[in-house]
């Protein structure tokens, strides 16, 4: 699906669990039609996954890859799950990164 405006949230779920999560995609702007991803973590209701993706659509429209990096990584600590590895993480980064945040 082409979406015009940027990040647009959608909520995926549930899942065996009966867990909901936030997906986001945002265009980057690099290179035409190139677009980033980004997951929450799994929540118990369509509302509080609903919730982390406007904030992770905030972050990014706010403060880029960086402040959307540092928020997933929040909520992830927060819901006492380790974030996927984006990209451009490596496992190690995102260990020292929860280690840094107190996770």
């Amino acid at each position: 699906a082409s979406h015009h405006r940027k990040g647009p949230v959608e909520v995926e779920g549930p899942n065996d669990r009966g867990l909901f999560r936030a997906t986001c995609a945002f265009n980057t702007g690099q290179v035409r039609g190139r677009e980033m991803t980004a997951t929450g973590p799994w929540r118990a209701d369509k509302e509080s996954a609903a919730e982390d993706g406007e904030a992770l659509r905030r972050a990014y429209l706010s403060g880029g890859n960086q402040a959307l990096t540092e928020l997933k990584n929040g909520l992830y600590a927060a819901a006492g799950a380790a974030p996927p590895p984006s990209k451009k993480e490596s496992p190690a980064d995102v260990a020292a990164a929860a280690a840094a945040s107190g996770g």
